[in-house]
Parts: C-alpha cells; structure tokens; sequence
C-alpha cells in the first residue's frame, strides 16, 4: 500500500459577531426616552431558494470570518414589556444587504424593517425595563416552522433544530485547474441571537433604535477535501457520524443565561438525538480537483460549560453505491475535539482509495506546526447493503 505524506490543518476560530448600524456590546444596558406605545425601531448587525439567507463572507480578520446579512433574512424580536402586539413578539427582515465595516472589517451592518406592517413591537411603561431578545432565522422562515421562538413556549428560551440532511443551496465552481467547488451552505441551520436590555432615562440616542448585535451558537465544521485518487471520483454524499451521537436535532438556547458578549447562552439538547450530519454533492470531482463543504452541528453545554465534539467519522459515498470513511482521530486512537460553538477548518483532507498516509492538526493561523500531533489516517471502504 502507498504510502503518503500530507499536512492537515485544523484550526478553530471564533464566528464574527453580526452586528447592526452600531457595533454594540449584545449584553449591555442603554438608556434613553421612550413613549408607551409607539413602535420599537430596531438595526441589526453582524461581525438562498426564494428567500435569501446570511452568507459566509470568506473575509477573515483577527481569526473571525464575517458573516453578512443578505435582503431578506428574517429575524424574531420578543420583549416581554411590549404593549404590542399580544404574543409580545414580530418578524423582521433585513432590508438590504449587509454592508462591512470599515473599520472593522469582521463585522457587518443593515437595517430591519416589520416583515408584517400590522405586527410590530411597541413600547410598554415608559418607566419598565425593556429586554429584547432575537433569534436568526425567524420561525417564519422556510423550513423553519417546527422552531418555537421566546414568548411561544418560554419567555427566554428558543427551541431550534439542527437538521440531519443539510441541503446546500448551489454548487460553486471556481476557474483553473484543477478545479475548486464549494457548496455554498444554507444559513439557516447557522442560528445566531441577540440579547438588548433598554431602560428609561433622560439620555435620548437620536430616532431611540434599539441595535441588536447577533451571534452564532452552533458548531460549524468546514472541510477543503482533495480527490487524491488519481482518477474521476463521482460523489453522491458527504457524511460526519459521531460515536457518541447527538450531533443533530433539536436543541434549547437559553438567552436570559446569556451575561456576557465573551460568552454563550446555554445550549442543550431536546427532542430525539440524531448521531449523523449528511450534505448531498452530486459532485464528479477529476484528480485534484478540491471540494469544500460545512456541516452545521448542535451545539450542547454541561451547565454553563460547552462541550466540544468529538469521535467523528467522516464518510464519502459515491455513486454506485461505494463509500471510504475515516476515522478523526489520532494515533492513540482518541478523536479530534471540535470547539463547540466555534467554527473550525479542516484543510487538505486528501480523499484516497483505499490508501493510508500521515497528516497533522495545525494550531490556527500556522500553514504548518512541527509540534501538532501526527494522526495515521486510514480509510475503510466498502458497499452500501454489503
């Protein structure tokens, strides 16, 4: 059996924060005039099919990647204060795409707008404390209408779900050779928040808008595989297993736990587990040809602590039925940890037949790190129903 020699990198990194029109802290107190009953004007901000979705800007500063609001994304707000409407809570949408700071280049910024005119919150007593909580994507939005936002269920917790199968919303080809494709992944599993407590006093902040800055919650894993075959490699699906399950279906954020803008509302798990994460490609890839993909995975806290995944089986099934998977462990036999609640890269996974060859995790920023430990990556393969 060849044997080959390949650099791996792992490297985890934080998500950019969304914010909006202001670069505001998500958990701080603001104070200014207000009138009982009128509507709350919100921004909002950030560090596909009909309805267009936040988008991966591939723009990274100080280790974040910024994600950028796309026109029409739709958010929830909920504040138990509201005068109005009933349920306490209204759909909005971004109005426009999301435009970068210029200062700082991690974060993105739009204006939001009632989705429906007739719902919209409104201010309560002018002399009570005001605390707004946001949920990206809204349960309105397609697909998403098993999800229970604050105020539906609980006042301060949202229920969403990580689905099994997450369907990409376009194929992206790149020019040269070999060629690069990326499945543009589909936003909506990527769930973000925002928590906002407003109080009334004498400082009036012009227009009194409420900016929301939203972050992500879920774990994310983006991996850049190389068909290293040295022939056409016709790919059906892409799948992650986990051993000790609990990668997908539904999930709890509790957001009056969130007390911090360092730090996370606690996540946990509702609902029947699920262990595996598929993404569909139908995808031929020629030799050398590289495909990069991002699987969404739930995010789980013991407590107030997160808890990162690991144990992942990376499986490619191709067309006819066959498949290689393999294990993402290292040498001693234990798995890689994948940072919960933070998006990690995997680069340079080189995708064989049957052939087995030595990487490395690299520490993030690091095109190589001689102090990562070596991984002996094998891949089985075999046949579906075999």
């Amino acid at each position: 059996m060849k044997e080959r020699n390949h650099r791996m990198r792992l490297l985890p990194v934080p998500f950019a924060a969304l914010v909006a029109l202001l670069a505001l802290t998500s958990c701080q107190k603001e104070y200014f005039s207000f009138t009982s009953g009128t509507p709350v004007k919100f921004g909002a901000a950030s560090s596909g099919t009909s309805l267009t979705r936040t988008a991966y800007s591939g723009a990274e500063s100080g280790s974040k990647e910024r994600i950028d609001w796309e026109q029409g994304d739709l958010i929830r707000i909920y504040c138990g204060a509201a005068s109005l409407p009933v349920q306490q809570y209204a759909d909005y949408e971004i109005e426009a795409d999301g435009i970068p700071d210029v200062g700082n280049p991690a974060k993105s910024y739009s204006t939001v707008r009632p989705y429906d005119a007739g719902s919209v919150l409104c201010w309560g007593d002018e002399g009570a404390e005001h605390v707004f909580y946001a949920v990206y994507p809204s349960p309105a939005t397609e697909g998403k209408s098993s999800d229970k936002f604050p105020g539906e269920a609980t006042k301060t917790t949202a229920t969403c779900t990580i689905p099994s199968t997450q369907d990409t919303l376009s194929i992206k080809k790149e020019t040269g050779s070999p060629t690069t494709f990326t499945a543009v992944p589909d936003l909506t599993s990527e769930y973000m928040v925002a928590k906002k407590t407003i109080s009334a006093g004498t400082q009036t902040i012009d227009g009194s808008t409420v900016f929301l800055s939203f972050k992500p919650v879920v774990t994310a894993i983006e991996f850049t595989v190389i068909n290293g075959s040295g022939s056409p490699m016709d790919i059906d699906n892409i799948s992650l297993t986990s051993k000790g399950g609990d990668i997908a279906g539904q999930f709890t954020v509790n957001l009056a736990s969130w007390t911090g803008e360092d730090g996370y509302p606690v996540c946990a798990s509702t609902g029947t587990p699920s262990n595996n994460v598929t993404i569909p490609v139908s995808r031929k890839l020629a030799a050398n040809d590289t495909l990069k993909l991002t699987f969404f995975l739930k995010p789980i806290d013991d407590g107030s602590t997160p808890v990162d995944i690991k144990d992942l089986t990376f499986r490619v099934n191709k067309a006819g039925g066959s498949w290689m998977q393999t294990f993402l462990g290292y040498t001693d036999g234990s798995g890689v940890e994948f940072p919960c609640h933070k998006k990690t890269f995997v680069k340079g996974l080189l995708i064989p037949e049957g052939a087995q060859w030595t990487v490395k995790y690299g520490s993030a920023g690091k095109e190589e790190d001689d102090d990562a430990v070596t991984v002996l990556t094998s891949w089985n393969t075999g046949v579906t129903g075999d």
